[in-house]
């Protein structure tokens, strides 16, 4: 009904807005491919588990391709000593919970974490093994 065609609408909209339709060949029978805008080339999540390696790695070349034709549209020519972050920076935390987001970001948490992940990581020992 109405409904699918409105829904179709939204996302072609959307999908056009972060992306662009790769052309296909004549003889291509499969779903359209789109690539990814250089403007939201930040909000790409290379933790995403649902890409094999392989594709992730393409993923990651393409990002970085992206990044650089970002950069060089807004650095002319600077854009082979800028480094971009792999991860895009959280979400606005709601008010009641901006509190725990703090305190999970504390040194002091970080410090607790890793102290914690070595004593999993050597069987129990505080310290790492003294040989290898």
């Amino acid at each position: 009904g109405s409904g699918a065609s409105s829904f179709r609408t939204i996302f072609t909209e959307v999908l056009q807005s972060i992306g662009q339709q790769r052309k296909q060949g004549p003889r291509a029978s499969g779903p359209p491919t789109f690539e990814l805008k250089p403007e939201g080339s930040h909000e790409y999540d290379p933790s995403f588990y649902h890409l094999r390696k392989t594709e992730h790695q393409h993923a990651m070349d393409s990002i970085a391709r992206l990044r650089r034709r970002k950069l060089g549209a807004s650095s002319m020519g600077k854009a082979s000593i800028m480094v971009l972050p792999l991860v895009a920076k959280p979400p606005q935390a709601h008010p009641r919970f901006l509190s725990s987001r703090l305190l999970l970001h504390l040194p002091l948490m970080y410090a607790a974490i890793r102290r914690y992940l070595m004593y999993v990581l050597f069987n129990g020992s505080w310290l790492p093994p003294t040989k290898p």
